[in-house]
């Protein structure tokens, strides 16, 4: 059984790792990936929902097992990050346009400024989303008591989102493809 100090560093080990640098550089414009990396794409986004369920089982047991929840979030949280760096969504932090400073423009005419892919704000919510349940978890880990009907709310909200981006607009491709379920023979 992991004693409260374990379970702190495990939190704390976490913050760290992804404090230092969670979102890898890329163009602002991801190109949609290749058939294979398609392929990859969907293989993350089944990894994501069946953790989510794995964190909502680990919640509503009794007593909820906050310590499995922190590492099954850090782990999400990573597979998030992968599909940023294998171009399954635009990275947030580079999808927005730099502004110009006036003075450096006067007299120029202004150039197009590139629209923002429309990935990139379902894909901050979603890192946004995953980083604000990392953070109420390690508050439990400090000592807090657990919010479980808090923390399965937050969950829900991920799921959603997820699902949402696995939706399509119509005429526009979903930011996310949909995982295939394998047939099996019998």
């Amino acid at each position: 059984m992991f004693g409260t100090r374990r379970l702190k560093l495990l939190g704390m080990s976490l913050i760290a790792a992804f404090a230092v640098g969670v979102l890898p550089a890329g163009s602002a414009a991801a190109e949609p990936p290749a058939p294979e990396g398609a392929a990859a794409c969907a293989d993350l986004t089944s990894e994501i929902t069946k953790a989510l369920t794995d964190i909502t089982g680990a919640l509503q047991g009794i007593p909820p097992d906050i310590g499995k929840v922190t590492g099954i979030v850090g782990k999400i949280t990573g597979i998030a990050t992968n599909l940023v760096a294998l171009g399954c969504l635009p990275n947030p932090a580079t999808a927005v346009p730099v502004p110009v400073p006036v003075a450096a423009n006067e007299g120029l005419p202004l150039p197009g400024v590139p629209a923002v892919p429309p990935c990139a704000a379902p894909a901050a919510g979603l890192l946004s989303q995953l980083f604000g349940l990392l953070q109420n978890l390690l508050k439990t880990l400090g000592g807090a008591l657990p919010d479980v009907v808090g923390l399965l709310g937050q969950v829900t909200g991920v799921q959603t989102t997820v699902t949402d981006l696995t939706k399509a607009a119509p005429g526009a491709a979903s930011c996310l493809p949909v995982p295939v379920p394998v047939p099996v023979n019998q």
